[in-house]
C-alpha cells in the first residue's frame, strides 16, 4: 500500500511538473505578446500617418477656404505650401516606420513592390541623364510632383499605409476621406444655391478647393468608389448608409462637376463591380442592382434636365466617331488627341530614359497650348522612358491580380481602398497627376493588400496547414 502511495504521489509530482512546463511557455508568449502589441502600436500609427496626414491637408485647405478671403487670391500657391508641410511630415514618420521595419526584419516585398522599385530606379536614372533642376526636383507650379514626390508616393504613402494593421485606423483614412468629400459636397452646393463662396470664383467649372475642375473629378471618382464600395461589401448598416448617402452625394456633385474622365471612370468601376459580382458575389447582387438601378435613373434625370451635360456626351460620341473614322481635327476629348500625338511623337525622340519630369511641358505649352499630356501613363513615358511606364503599369497591375487572387478572403475595407485605387487610375489615364490627389492613389493600395492586416495571419496559417 505505502509502495503504491509514494507510486502514485511520484507520478502525480511528475505530471504536475509537465503541466508547470506546458504553463511557463504560455506566460512567456503572453507576455511576448502584450509587448509586441505595444510595439504595434507604436508602428500603427506611423503606418497611419502619411494617409490621415493627406485627409487633414484638405480639411485645413476648406476650411481655409471658407472661412478667409486670401486663399481665392493665392490658393494656387498656398494650398502647395501646407501640402509641403503635411507632405514631409509624412515622409519624416514613414521612412522612421520602414527604418523600425528592416531593423526588426519586418519588411515585406510582393511582387508590386518590385515592379514599383523599377519604375523608381527609372526615374533616377532619367534624372541623372537629364539634370535635377528644381522643376525637375519639386514640380511645375500647380501640380508640384516632382521627382522627389514620387519616390515619396512609393516609399512612404504606398509602404506605410499597407503596414496598417489595426482595422480601426485603416477605417479612419477611409471615412475621413469619406467625410471631408462630402463636406466639399456640401459647400459647392452651398455655394451654388444659397450664398457664394469667394475662394471658389474665378475657376474653370465646379472646382470647389481644388485648381479646377478635373482635378476635383479625380477626387470625386475616389470618393464615390468609397461610398459604393462600403454600401456593397460593408455588412455594418452604419457604413452602408454612410456609404449610400455619401456615395449618392458625391455623384450628383460629379455631374455638376462633369469631368467626363471620372465619370468614365466611376461608370467602368460600377460596370466592373457588377460583373465581379455576378460571377462570384452573389450574396452582393441585391445591393448593387439597387444602386445600378438609381444610377441609370440618375443618369436619364440629368441628361433630361441638364442641356449642357446632353451636348458634352454627344460631343464625346462624336469625337470617338472622328478618331475611329481618321477624320481627326485635333479638337476631340477637349483637346487631348493632339496632346497626345504629340506627346508620342516626344517619346520617340528619347523612348529609353525619357526628357526627364517636366522636361517636355514648355514644348508642349508651345506647341498645343497646355503643359501636360492628361493622361499619366503617358506623360511618365514621356519623362522617364517607356521601360519606367511599362514598370508603373505592371506594378498597378500586379496589384489588381494579387487582389483577385485574394478577394475571397480579403475584408471590406480593403475591397473599398481598392475600388478608391480603381477609380483614380481609370481617371488618370485622362488626367493629371496632382499634388493633392495622387497621394491618395498609393495610399489605397498599400491599403488594398493583405500585407499586415488580420486576414493575412489567418491565410498564412491556413496556407501552413
Amino acid at each position: 500500500m505505502a509502495k503504491s502511495k509514494t507510486r502514485q504521489n511520484s507520478k502525480s509530482s511528475k505530471q504536475s511538473k509537465k503541466k508547470s512546463r506546458q504553463v511557463q511557455p504560455a506566460v512567456r508568449s503572453l507576455s511576448s505578446t502584450s509587448r509586441i502589441n505595444n510595439e504595434i502600436k507604436l508602428t500603427d500609427y506611423l503606418a497611419l500617418a502619411p494617409g490621415l496626414l493627406m485627409v487633414g491637408m484638405i480639411v485645413l485647405v476648406l476650411i481655409l477656404d471658407l472661412f478667409t478671403t486670401t486663399m481665392a487670391e493665392t490658393q494656387y500657391y498656398d494650398f502647395h505650401n501646407i501640402f509641403r508641410i503635411f507632405d514631409y511630415t509624412a515622409i519624416a514618420l514613414g521612412v522612421i516606420l520602414l527604418a523600425v521595419k528592416i531593423v526588426k526584419h519586418e519588411l515585406h516585398i510582393e511582387l508590386r513592390d518590385l515592379f514599383f522599385a523599377g519604375f523608381m530606379v527609372c526615374i533616377v536614372i532619367s534624372t541623372c541623364i537629364n539634370g535635377l533642376s528644381h522643376e525637375a526636383a519639386f514640380g511645375l507650379p500647380v501640380r508640384f510632383v516632382g521627382v522627389f514626390n514620387m519616390i515619396a508616393f512609393f516609399i512612404v504613402y504606398m509602404q506605410a499605409s499597407g503596414y496598417i494593421e489595426r482595422v480601426q485606423f485603416r477605417y479612419t483614412i477611409l471615412l475621413g476621406y469619406v467625410f471631408v468629400a462630402d463636406a466639399i459636397a456640401l459647400s459647392v452646393l452651398y455655394d451654388k444655391y444659397v450664398s457664394i463662396i469667394e475662394a471658389y470664383q474665378n475657376k474653370a467649372g465646379i472646382s470647389a478647393v481644388f485648381v479646377n475642375s478635373n482635378h476635383y473629378g479625380y477626387f470625386l471618382a475616389m470618393a464615390i468608389m468609397i461610398g459604393i464600395g462600403m454600401y456593397i461589401y460593408e455588412d455594418d448598416r452604419r457604413l452602408m448608409v454612410i456609404g449610400a448617402v455619401s456615395g449618392l452625394l458625391n455623384l450628383g456633385i460629379l455631374a455638376l462637376n462633369m469631368t467626363l474622365g471620372a465619370v468614365l471612370a466611376v461608370g467602368i468601376c460600377i460596370v466592373g463591380m457588377l460583373l465581379v459580382i455576378l460571377l462570384k458575389e452573389r450574396d452582393r447582387l441585391r445591393r448593387i442592382l439597387i444602386l445600378f438601378g438609381i444610377m441609370i435613373l440618375s443618369v436619364i434625370a440629368v441628361l433630361a434636365l441638364s442641356s449642357s451635360i446632353r451636348a458634352d456626351v454627344a460631343k464625346l460620341f462624336s469625337d470617338m466617331a472622328k478618331i475611329l473614322s481618321g477624320k481627326s481635327d485635333g479638337t476631340e476629348g477637349s483637346g487631348r488627341w493632339v496632346l497626345w500625338q504629340t506627346t508620342i511623337k516626344y517619346i520617340s525622340e528619347k523612348p529609353l530614359f525619357g526628357h526627364g519630369c517636366e522636361g517636355i511641358t514648355l514644348r508642349l505649352q508651345e506647341e498645343c497650348g497646355i503643359g501636360d499630356a492628361h493622361c499619366e501613363p503617358m506623360t511618365f513615358a514621356a519623362y522617364y522612358g517607356i521601360p519606367g511606364m511599362i514598370l508603373y503599369l505592371c506594378g498597378s497591375i500586379a496589384s489588381a491580380v494579387s487582389y483577385f487572387r485574394h478577394r475571397a478572403e480579403l475584408p471590406g475595407y480593403c475591397k473599398v481602398a481598392f475600388l478608391a485605387a480603381c477609380g483614380y487610375f481609370l481617371s488618370s489615364l485622362v488626367g493629371v497627376p496632382m499634388f493633392n490627389t495622387a497621394p491618395f492613389f498609393y495610399v489605397f493600395i498599400g491599403m488594398s493588400g493583405l500585407l499586415y492586416t488580420e486576414p493575412r495571419v489567418m491565410i498564412g496559417k491556413k496556407a501552413s496547414k
